[in-house]
């Protein structure tokens, strides 16, 4: 029941929180937060699954990609290892230094980046030096960025999606986290079958690197409505409009009885009084009730201290 055991009520919620609390207004159905959360997660999952398999499909094909072979593909891949065995060691840091939305972002921004890059190197020309480097060094150096950046991102965006999303809800976040991953297995079976159809389609790989990078912007804007609430539910309310305290109730083993302050008051100055004469008395009265200041006392005094032993 709303009393429970010891007849306390439960508080209600406060004006201050709203949309992006995950409480609601007492319900526990998920809220503005909770779904820009998701959003922003299946738009991520578009961005990291589809771009994996254009990047593959760039690499391998001849008459518009790279046409790498299995090897040189495989080494491309090697610094995306690395930052997956090593930049989950540094990501806390970071995000106890920028904030879970701040990384977020940081995350996307970098498949951007690389999304908009990758087409690019077909642009580098072939058995030309450019600043003392032959065109070979520079094709392998940018494809090292690119998925140095894919393995940056992916740590940083995944993890930081997951505070954001566990920091909006208080209530059902097995459900919630449920709902949350069946959104992002759909787009991360609907990601390569969009990026193949596309490629296919258009016989190029020009457009589905463009199409990714759209997604990363529309992302970066649902990113930053998530960050904005995130922002709100952690900045503590002001004191003007704090909510009262619950009222006890009455019955229940925890409860106080009120007391009458005129009730309270006279037993203070009872207190008081009684706290003096004692005092008095220990002042005239050594350890063993002799007297050590004879001095003429009231008869009420004289009584008082001919009862008293300290």
């Amino acid at each position: 029941g709303e009393g429970g055991e010891g007849g306390l009520r439960r508080p209600s919620p406060s004006p201050g929180h709203g949309a992006g609390s995950g409480r609601g207004s007492g319900s526990s159905r998920p809220s503005e937060g909770f779904a820009l959360c998701v959003l922003a997660q299946f738009g991520l999952n578009l961005v990291i699954v589809g771009f994996e398999e254009a990047y593959s499909l760039f690499c391998a094909s001849r008459p518009s990609g790279l046409g790498l072979g299995p090897s040189d593909i495989s080494a491309s891949l090697t610094p995306l290892s690395l930052s997956l065995l090593l930049w989950p060691l540094a990501f806390p840091r970071l995000e106890r230094a920028i904030g879970a939305a701040a990384c977020f972002q940081q995350g996307v921004s970098l498949f951007l980046l690389a999304s908009l890059a990758t087409p690019l190197l077909r642009t580098i020309p072939a058995g030309r030096s450019l600043l003392g480097l032959p065109s070979t060094a520079w094709l392998w150096l940018f494809l090292s960025a690119i998925s140095l950046a894919r393995g940056v991102g992916g740590v940083q965006a995944t993890t930081s999606i997951a505070l954001l999303l566990n920091s909006l809800l208080h209530t059902d976040l097995g459900l919630y986290n449920g709902l949350a991953v069946s959104a992002s297995a759909l787009a991360r079976s609907i990601a390569p079958a969009l990026t193949g159809w596309t490629i296919g389609a258009l016989h190029g790989f020009r457009v589905p690197f463009y199409l990714i990078s759209c997604t990363c912007v529309a992302t970066l804007v649902v990113a930053t409505r998530v960050a904005a609430l995130a922002s709100a539910q952690s900045r503590p309310p002001p004191l003007d409009s704090a909510a009262p305290p619950p009222a006890r109730s009455r019955t229940g083993g925890g409860s106080r009885r009120r007391v009458d302050p005129e009730s309270a008051s006279a037993v203070a100055r009872i207190t008081a009084r009684t706290r003096q004469r004692l005092l008095e008395l220990l002042r005239r009265h050594d350890g063993r009730g002799r007297r050590l200041v004879p001095t003429a006392e009231p008869a009420e005094h004289r009584r008082m201290s001919s009862g008293v032993k300290v």
